[in-house]
């Protein structure tokens, strides 16, 4: 079965399953063009892809795993008679397939998927980094850079237990890498393993004084052990190395607001939104704070902003609600949850707040 994903009138024409892509699968194929293909520029729209899928391959061109072969690409667009040629009698060879110039040597050939399995997480695609960076793994156990990338990718998809795995690997490939016991620390944060996690950090920040996110996910792991004084003690430290580190920050202002030091933790949560206007859980906290500062209209703007970047964070969602009901403002409330719940049926929280509105 052959899946061409490619502009919807040429699609309409085919006598197989065709799919337009979204800008998302734009952004992952211009990715592997530039790192596999060492092609830096960007797509032109419409371009085709014609793929060769396993035969229980899904109807989302972004299930990537199914798509087993890129057998041709169509630059700018291709008529359906071409592509259902391609289709149906075969590509006869690379310099058919490729849009573009090359040369092909008669000698042995291995792709290097390391540079492109460590970038696809930093664009929004750590499942398809996984698949990459598995397969060097596979081949290079001891290859410590891989290891930790994997276990980064892993952790983005929730497989925890994986990617502990992976990082303790990475440590044995390589004892002196900071960074992958910083990662350690995370995962055990993950884990609920917060004590383990306080043990590792103290000893990777004297390990590496200078590595900035140790020091903030150190005042974070302190946070939650409720540790205020000496959380907020790491998370200066961050800051005296990167003034402008946003989860640093956001997690100081945490700090502040919880040592009731509430004008100076409205300053850290407004300073993370100058740097990062769609950061979600800033914005959460500035909203709750003004709220109990009786600020209800900055409020009510910073969690509308906030739903107007991401329509899907559903904390802003259940504090907006709760603030407009707490307001008198019941019929604004009953519209926002229940235009929720027509797209979330299952939320039970949002459920028993609509309730409070009748």
């Amino acid at each position: 079965m052959n899946v061409l994903i490619l502009a919807p009138r040429a699609a309409q024409q085919l006598d197989y399953p065709a799919f337009q892509a979204n800008d998302r699968f734009r952004l992952f194929w211009s990715t592997v063009l530039t790192h596999l293909f060492d092609y830096r520029r960007e797509p032109p729209l419409p371009t085709g892809l014609l793929f060769e899928v396993d035969t229980d391959a899904t109807q989302d061109p972004v299930g990537l795993p199914s798509f087993r072969k890129l057998v041709k690409l169509y630059w700018g667009g291709a008529d359906a008679e071409e592509i259902l040629r391609d289709a149906h009698g075969g590509v006869p060879s690379g310099a058919a397939a490729l849009p573009f110039p090359g040369r092909s040597l008669l000698c042995a050939f291995r792709r290097d998927f390391r540079s492109l399995g460590a970038v696809l997480p930093a664009v929004g695609f750590p499942g398809a980094a996984e698949t990459y960076l598995a397969q060097i793994v596979k081949e290079s156990p001891a290859d410590a850079e891989a290891q930790y990338n994997l276990a980064l990718s892993r952790r983005e998809i929730s497989k925890t237990e994986l990617a502990l795995s992976g990082v303790h690997a990475a440590l044995a490939a390589k004892p002196v890498f900071p960074e992958a016991e910083n990662l350690l620390a995370v995962l055990l944060m993950d884990s609920g393993r917060i004590a383990e996690a306080c043990a590792q950090l103290e000893r990777t920040t004297r390990e590496a004084p200078d590595l900035v996110e140790a020091w903030n996910n150190l005042g974070y792991a302190r946070l939650r052990q409720g540790e205020l004084a000496s959380a907020r003690e790491a998370l200066e430290r961050a800051l005296a190395l990167a003034p402008d580190f946003p989860d640093a920050l956001d997690n100081l202002g945490i700090v502040m607001a919880r040592q009731r030091d509430l004008t100076k933790a409205g300053e850290l949560f407004r300073r993370v939104l100058e740097l990062q206007p769609e950061n979600e859980q800033a914005a959460n906290n500035l909203g709750v704070l003004c709220a109990q500062q009786g600020k209800a209209q900055e409020a009510l703007e910073t969690f509308r902003t906030l739903l107007q970047h991401n329509p899907e964070a559903s904390s802003a969602l259940y504090n907006l609600a709760k603030l407009e009901i707490s307001l008198g403002h019941a019929a604004e409330a009953k519209t926002l949850l229940e235009s929720w719940l027509a797209k979330h049926p299952g939320d039970d929280t949002a459920r028993k707040l609509l309730e409070r509105t009748r």
